[in-house]
């Protein structure tokens, strides 16, 4: 059985315009991501009590991701994107070599640190949009 190493899992922030210039968020320890397909439920009441679901329901994608704070830039750019709203490019790459590109708000950003160890971050990042995926 193979095995695959979660520090290949990794996340990066490209520009706000276009799916370019990706760089890796820093210290990552933890990352997960989480695909949706939730159903929309368009039950009339002539049609019941059978369930009728909208084919195709709205498709998301949430990520989350854990670290150390060891790179200033790459937390300024999270902490203005969270503050500010924006919606820019990431791109998740999987240990297989598979990765996704698109449009993610930070929808929130924490940082925290017990006085004498590192400071740490954690941040959710939810879809906006079409996700590309690249096998």
């Amino acid at each position: 059985m193979t095995k695959y190493a979660g520090k290949d899992f990794i996340v990066q922030v490209g520009d706000v315009a276009t799916a370019t210039n990706f760089l890796t968020i820093a210290a990552m320890r933890t990352s997960g991501l989480t695909i949706n397909n939730e159903q929309i439920d368009v039950t009339e009441k002539d049609v019941m009590p059978w369930r009728e679901l909208f084919e195709g329901g709205v498709r998301s994608m949430e990520l989350s991701v854990t670290g150390i704070i060891t790179d200033g830039a790459t937390i300024s750019t999270l902490r203005a994107a969270v503050m500010t709203g924006q919606i820019r490019y990431f791109k998740v790459v999987s240990a297989l070599g598979d990765f996704w590109t698109g449009k993610y708000q930070v929808a929130s950003m924490e940082r925290s640190g017990d006085h004498d160890k590192e400071e740490v971050y954690t941040i959710k990042l939810m879809s906006s949009g079409l996700q590309t995926y690249t096998p």
